[in-house]
């Protein structure tokens, strides 16, 4: 049985703790990679499926992690008190909430833990494998939604960079929208934008689009639309990708795989990409000429004001990217762990949403 099904279903019914999960993750792993052939090198997928998953906080396994987080982001337990409302004694006291929290302090440490949490089952899955296969590359990709505004997607926030430190190859999982009401194809910021933030974080690690969505819910796609998603995400910083094919509907006509321009433009742009590759690869390697702050002190603060407009800090990123990128400036990212290692330095623009 695959591990993914078995903690989808039984977490859920609350069946199942996260170490008896790791028994049958570890066993999985060692049945499977073990019958795999010699000599081969192997691309393996670590993702959660985080918007359908979630990693619960179980005393025996995070308790100790829970502590030493709040002893590393408080002088003290009376300087959590003041900014939480409390009366706690000492930092075992403070339990883990589960539902997000209203209070601003509570509700960054909280998400910031649930981050942790994931990342270590990402980082462990990528251990594993590696210790089943030392030729193994390992591949993560996290949901957008969820770091894009993890607050609101609490159960199952994560944290790119944090995620991705033990993995070979970076990705993620984003869409981009045929249909726009401003432009011919809505893909800027949903897919240039987060490659380029993904760029970011990868270093000289290759940007592997492991789901990529570019032709959904949609019957009917002109091969220049096919193409031009290609070429822009490549550009952008992509080095290969899965072409996904999401047909959710039994007829079979609507598996985009059937639809003649998808195939076709598929087939021009890998191509062409092949024949331009040198070109590309120059602009991944460009310097940037602007970086955007993606701060974990802020991403768990939003506030949806109405149904059409949110307050955070990728709404606010993604409206300061759109302009840039019009501009025909080379955008990137900087993360405070970035700007802790002295990667500032690198840059002549910090814009801060």
């Amino acid at each position: 049985t695959c591990p993914d099904q078995v903690w989808k279903g039984a977490v859920r019914r609350g069946e199942l703790t996260m170490e008896e999960f790791h028994g049958i993750y570890d066993k999985f792993v060692e049945r499977e990679i073990s019958g795999l052939g010699k000599g081969k090198v192997f691309d393996y997928t670590i993702s959660v499926e985080s918007q359908r998953a979630q990693v619960h906080f179980e005393e025996a396994l995070h308790q100790d992690k829970w502590e030493a987080y709040l002893r590393s982001s408080y002088l003290n337990i009376g300087e959590l008190n003041q900014l939480y409302g409390t009366n706690y004694q000492n930092f075992s006291e403070v339990p883990f909430e589960e539902k997000l929290p209203a209070n601003p302090a509570k509700k960054f440490d909280y998400t910031r833990m649930r981050q942790i949490m994931i990342a270590d089952e990402l980082t462990r899955a990528a251990k594993q494998t590696k210790e089943m296969d030392p030729g193994a590359i390992a591949h993560g990709y996290p949901y957008v939604w969820t770091f894009r505004d993890p607050a609101a997607y609490y159960e199952h926030a994560m944290d790119p960079e944090l995620d991705m430190e033990f993995m070979d190859m970076v990705g993620c999982d984003t869409s981009g929208s045929y249909e726009s009401k401003r432009y011919a194809m809505s893909t800027i910021t949903w897919l240039a934008g987060y490659y380029d933030l993904m760029r970011s974080v990868a270093d000289d690690r290759p940007l592997n689009e492991g789901e990529f969505h570019f032709a959904n819910r949609r019957k009917i796609y002109p091969q220049n639309w096919t193409r031009a998603i290609y070429f822009q995400s490549y550009m952008h910083g992509i080095s290969s990708s899965y072409y996904w094919v999401w047909a959710r509907s039994p007829n079979i006509g609507s598996a985009v795989n059937l639809d003649a321009n998808v195939m076709h433009g598929t087939g021009i742009a890998a191509l062409d990409l092949q024949r331009a590759s040198d070109a590309i690869a120059a602009f991944h390697d460009r310097p940037n000429d602007v970086v955007l702050l993606y701060s974990n002190s802020s991403s768990p603060h939003s506030r949806r004001v109405s149904d059409a407009l949110v307050l955070s800090q990728m709404t606010q990123s993604d409206r300061i990217y759109e302009g840039i990128y019009f501009e025909g400036m080379q955008v990137g990212y900087v993360t405070e762990q970035k700007i802790d290692q002295g990667f500032l330095d690198r840059y002549k623009v910090l814009i801060v949403p």
